[in-house]
């Protein structure tokens, strides 16, 4: 019988019906499993914005980075245990605190820090600290691979 969630793929074109058959059984799968209390790992990625005061040129600011975050929880003795947190950046705004205009930034030294968290780089710069450039994001594929990579071989050693 086919699932009812996979019976209209007109619209996805040749293939389609297998990958979604496909994707109903592991989201059955893995909702039998957590019924069952089959897990022993889990890793749950949410979204969040980080938020990061500081001053710029006098100016109170503030930094709202999007993040996706990886929280890597273990089941121990019968309870969830937090075992990591890790993440990948995926843009950043700044504003004013109290609506001033923004505090003028020096446009070479913002164009040459990395996208996904360009202002929060700037503004850890002003206080004399350094961004780290091994984070994941967007414009480093190569690093958005090894996080899921890390993440799915985590979960393989059960």
């Amino acid at each position: 019988m086919t699932n009812p969630f996979v019976a209209d793929t007109s619209v996805f074109g040749a293939g389609a019906a297998a990958e979604k058959q496909v994707i109903a059984e592991l989201v059955q799968t893995e909702r039998a499993a957590r019924d069952q209390g089959q897990w022993r790992r889990a890793v749950a990625e949410t979204g969040c914005a980080i938020l990061l005061p500081g001053v710029i040129g006098g100016v109170e600011v503030v930094v709202t980075c999007q993040a996706r975050l990886h929280a890597r929880a273990t089941r121990i003795g019968g309870e969830w245990r937090l075992s990591g947190l890790t993440g990948a950046y995926h843009g950043d705004a700044l504003a004013t605190r109290d609506g001033r205009p923004a505090p003028a930034l020096n446009q070479g030294r913002l164009a040459a820090l990395r996208a996904p968290y360009r202002y929060m780089a700037y503004l850890l710069a002003e206080s004399g600290k350094t961004a780290r450039e091994d984070l994941a994001g967007p414009d480093r594929p190569e690093l958005m691979a090894a996080l899921w990579k890390a993440e799915a071989d985590w979960l393989a050693k059960g």
